[in-house]
Parts: structure tokens; C-alpha cells; sequence
């Protein structure tokens, strides 16, 4: 039986960015987590999530990936019509202010510097 886990985009402050924000991360996520065989923009109740479909549910590997992405603001395992919430693992590797403190004054974006890291 197929898994699906369900990844709630985190709001971005730059519309431009947030247009394309799960886009990207989608692409990032078909890169970084291997168990993945499919992860695709889905419309639930009116809110966009990432939908990742795996064999069996994500594994920790997989659930790190999810933590580093650069748009993903929680994740949670799609059971028929719920949600269940999947801990996300704490993988900073860097402090916060680096990607949080503008380094050019609207030119750059928290999640996009995240993106690049």
C-alpha cells in the first residue's frame, strides 16, 4: 500500500517567490528524499500542500530532508481525510540569523537563502 505524507508550505513574505515556493520545493524534495516516487502540488480544503507518495511512510532520512527544505513548515502523514503530524527532526546546521537577517535589502528572502544552503 502506498503512503502519503502531506507537507504544509511555510507563508513567504516575497509574492514572487511564494508563487513559485512549492514549485521549488517540490524539485528539491524529488532530489532529497530518496523513498520518494512521487512529490507533486496538491489543493487540500482550499490549502496547497506538497504531496509525497512513498512505498511504505517516510523514513527519518526522508523526514530530515523534508526539515531542511527550504519551504516545508510542517509535514504530516495523509490518512484517508486526516492529517496526522510527523515530528520534523531539528537539522540547522547554521544559526538562524544568517538566513533570517536580510544581507540586501529586498533583494533576498529567508526561504531562498534557505534554498541555497
Amino acid at each position: 500500500p502506498m503512503s502519503e505524507s502531506l507537507v504544509l508550505l511555510a507563508p513567504a513574505a516575497n509574492h514572487v517567490y511564494a508563487g513559485q515556493a512549492g514549485r521549488l520545493c517540490a524539485a528539491e524534495l524529488s532530489l532529497t528524499c530518496p523513498n520518494a516516487t512521487s512529490v507533486a502540488p496538491v489543493t487540500v480544503a482550499g490549502v496547497e500542500y506538497l504531496s509525497i507518495h512513498s512505498e511504505d511512510p517516510l523514513p527519518p532520512a526522508d523526514l530530515a530532508a523534508v526539515a531542511r527544505s527550504s519551504a516545508a513548515l510542517a509535514c504530516f502523514e495523509y490518512r484517508g481525510d486526516l492529517l496526522a503530524p510527523l515530528e520534523l527532526p531539528q537539522v540547522d546546521v547554521v544559526d538562524e540569523d544568517l538566513v533570517t537577517i536580510p544581507k540586501y535589502r529586498g533583494k533576498t528572502n529567508e526561504q531562498f537563502t534557505r534554498l541555497l544552503l
